[in-house]
């Protein structure tokens, strides 16, 4: 029988472990084996790694910004990341799934992508979905308009919902004369072929 003073616990955590660069290289190799990243999402990905293992008192080596930083560039090097091909393949994406240049924009700003570069890749985008004849931005809108059943694929009370669909678009990126053409279209096709 035990003593009433003995305390009786639970099972023991283990030690946190320690954070080393290779370590770091394993994380950032799996999450890539994953998802596609720009380096600021890698490098913000990695910092979180370093963040939770300080929460957890894990030992983190003093120079793990420098480690952090030679892990990207040699990951660069591999060309297992690279913010030219990332930003390709986000806006072939979004533009399919009716996004506008103006949202596309924001989403690769905020992943690290440079103005350069999106550029490049709204053009390349719209090059490989055959856009080169500058309606790029109207076939976005229609796609967005197709998957959300606005405007000229709403099926019933167009004109009680002109307001809502005109505002759907212009919140996706789309300006108002898109939205308008979009909106008003009585058959999507029809408004492609015009010009």
């Amino acid at each position: 029988m035990k003593d009433k003073d003995e305390k009786i616990s639970g099972p023991r955590k283990a030690a946190a472990p320690r954070l080393t660069a290779k370590s770091m290289e394993n994380a950032a190799v799996h999450y890539l084996g994953r998802f596609s990243a720009s380096t600021k999402n890698l490098r913000r990905v990695l910092n979180n790694r370093v963040l939770r293992a300080r929460r957890r008192g894990a030992a983190v080596p003093a120079d793990i910004d420098a480690t952090i930083d030679a892990i990207i560039a040699k990951l660069m090097k591999l060309q297992l990341v690279d913010d030219s091909t990332f930003a390709n393949q986000r806006t072939l994406s979004l533009r399919r799934r009716g996004g506008s240049t103006r949202q596309i924009r924001g989403k690769l700003k905020m992943a690290g992508i440079s103005d350069e570069q999106i550029d490049q890749a709204v053009g390349a985008a719209d090059a490989e979905r055959g856009d080169e004849d500058g309606k790029g931005e109207l076939r976005a809108a229609l796609r967005l308009a197709e998957r959300r059943r606005l405007g000229p694929y709403r099926l019933k009370e167009r004109k009680e919902y002109r307001q809502r669909d005109m505002a759907a678009l212009a919140r996706a990126g789309f300006s108002i004369d898109i939205a308008r053409k979009v909106t008003d279209a009585a058959d999507a096709d029809a408004l492609l072929r015009e010009d």
